[in-house]
């Protein structure tokens, strides 16, 4: 395959802030992942492709370890290549977005996307407790849930936030949203909501009991 950038160095390509940002969410994932000439043109064109929009470069980056900066690319391209229909126009920035996530999505684990859709039904931030509560169940434990809760992560498809002594986790809207679609194509929406209304009752007894 022929890049774009082909004459691309590594030490030229830092310059990009796109480029910079896949690097960094890459080593985040896989320590081991080195940066060199060879990967320059990839990368770049795959921050192109992705229109530089930075969650789906990180997205598309913690796969890195996985697939590789070639493959990855090549993914990428017979994604977008279904989506565009033979047009050489590039995909708008959302529809760009949404394929990423919707890839993502795919390459998840049935526990993943199990955690991942149920997580949805929290508009804003969460503990590690509330995902238990709306998360588990007989095919997915309390250990099972911490587990997997960190491999979403990993992944860029939950962000989770230091707050004083504790870690608090939130989905990105855009994220949300389309989990948001698979819990109710999953038929989960309803119970989900009465997990997480249970635990908000049960978080404010204790509230009130230490105060």
């Amino acid at each position: 395959m022929r890049h774009a950038h082909q004459d691309l160095t590594a030490s030229d390509a830092g310059r990009c802030a796109a480029i910079a940002l896949f690097v960094e969410r890459a080593q985040a994932v896989d320590k081991r992942f080195a940066f060199g000439d060879e990967h320059a043109p990839v990368v770049a064109d795959i921050c192109r492709r992705l229109g530089g929009i930075p969650l789906a470069i990180e997205l598309a980056a913690a796969r890195v370890h996985i697939l590789g900066p070639r493959e990855l690319c090549e993914r990428l391209d017979e994604r977008f290549r279904v989506l565009t229909a033979s047009s050489r126009d590039a995909l708008p920035r959302q529809q760009t977005l949404r394929a990423l996530i919707d890839w993502s999505y795919d390459l998840l684990g049935e526990r993943e996307r199990a955690l991942f859709r149920r997580l949805s039904i929290f508009a804003g931030d969460f503990t590690l407790e509330g995902a238990i509560c709306v998360g588990s169940d007989a095919h997915l434990d309390q250990l099972g849930v911490f587990d997997v809760l960190a491999s979403l992560v990993d992944k860029s498809l939950i962000l989770a936030q230091p707050v004083g002594d504790a870690v608090r986790y939130r989905l990105l809207e855009s994220t949300r949203l389309y989990a948001r679609e698979q819990l109710d194509a999953a038929g989960e929406r309803d119970a989900c909501a009465s997990r997480r209304l249970r635990y908000l009752r049960a978080s404010k007894r204790v509230s009130l009991a230490t105060t």
